[in-house]
């Protein structure tokens, strides 16, 4: 070695003899994990970016189904009425004046 940087070479770096077999596997396996590592952090950041996403989709779904609930209560309340306003056109004004005399009348006989 000493040699070597006398003569100005680099010294050696590594084993001095030929790799073995499980160094060379050791190093295919480190660089299989590596590669493994880097796919699995893509995934990582897809799978985050989905849930975002469906995060945000069920967001303005149930914020749909709110206004929708929201209208079905003025519809109900608006049916309501029609169907009151139907009633009172039914029975006619005849029908109403004697609804209001005879609840009048009732009216006068149950105070006495």
């Amino acid at each position: 070695m000493a040699d070597e940087q006398s003569r100005g070479e680099r010294p050696g770096f590594g084993p001095s003899g030929p790799f073995s077999t499980s160094d060379i596997h050791t190093v295919f396996t480190a660089v299989d994990i590596h590669k493994n590592l880097g796919q699995l952090e893509k995934a990582v950041k897809v799978l985050e970016r989905v849930t975002d996403a469906q995060g945000e989709k069920i967001y303005q779904v149930t914020r749909q189904m709110d206004r929708m609930e929201h209208t079905q209560t003025i519809l109900d309340e608006v049916m309501g009425d029609i169907e009151s306003e139907k009633v009172q056109a039914a029975l006619g004004t005849e029908e109403k004046a004697r609804f209001t005399v005879g609840f009048s009348k009732s009216q006068t006989s149950s105070s006495s």
